[in-house]
């Protein structure tokens, strides 16, 4: 009973819905299991997270973001297939991230990062779009999905399939600092090790040491925008911040123009 509560305050999330997915026989082109996703406008009840832990299927899914607009947790969905979890956990480790690793269901990987109290999805968001550019993965999906939800008009959120589905048969765990699978209470130690306060999380300085020398300290907006690729029709708003930026860095005009 302590494991699974230990569990359920880590990875709670919005009270009011969960999720499900199910899986079909067929697959895509990457070779993923072809699924079908469903939002339960309930609450996830103490016995669907002692289902999930014991193996039950369906997963449960939780919605990070609370109906405050705040959560204790988010994560970056890397989904390539085959993945090689060791290399990025090194990358990780060298730049001193506080992430925890785990395999995906179809060997992918998910990103976490926790925070021991609840903080607002906005900040939670930044961070995570920050750190899956110095990373390489730009592109990947960021959860919470959303910066802000509203209950009253049926916002529910985006569901993330938790972990640990199966515990000791299961697929879905962590890895530690030098890659190997953990058990849950491995995972638990590890959390405490790596989950931030929010005033560590504020501070939490995360920068690319291979980033361009002349772009260091632009604001981390332009730097995710630049990372991600400009859109069309944004072109000239972001070439002007990013002149204002180097205008006010470089003072001899020919620098800042080159």
């Amino acid at each position: 009973m302590k494991e699974l509560e230990t569990f359920k305050n880590i990875f709670e999330g919005l009270d009011c819905a969960y999720g499900i997915t199910r899986k079909s026989s067929h697959f895509d082109e990457r070779g993923k299991n072809k699924t079908e996703s469903f939002t339960i406008p309930k609450p996830p009840i103490q016995s669907l997270w002692r289902d999930h832990l014991e193996g039950t299927d369906p997963a449960l899914g939780i919605v990070p973001i609370r109906q405050d607009n705040k959560c204790k947790w988010g994560c970056i969905d890397i989904d390539i297939y085959p993945f090689n979890h060791k290399n990025l956990i090194q990358k990780l480790n060298n730049k001193e991230l506080p992430i925890i690793v785990f395999r995906s269901k179809s060997g992918g990987a998910h990103c976490f990062l926790f925070t021991k109290e609840p903080i607002p999805a906005v900040i939670m968001r930044a961070k995570l779009k920050i750190i899956a550019s110095i990373i390489g993965h730009a592109k990947a999906e960021i959860y919470p999905k959303q910066d802000y939800i509203r209950i009253d008009r049926g916002d529910k959120g985006s569901f993330l399939n938790l972990p640990y589905h199966g515990n000791k048969k299961t697929v879905r765990y962590a890895f530690n600092e030098k890659g190997e699978g953990l058990t849950l209470p491995e995972f638990f130690l590890l959390y405490e090790k790596k989950a931030l306060t929010k005033e560590e999380l504020s501070s939490l300085d995360v920068k690319n040491e291979d980033e361009n020398d002349d772009f260091k300290g632009i604001p981390p907006c332009l730097k995710l925008l630049l990372s991600e690729g400009v859109q069309e029709g944004q072109r000239n708003n972001c070439m002007y911040n990013v002149g204002v930026y180097l205008k006010k860095r470089f003072s001899e005009e020919i620098i800042w123009k080159d």
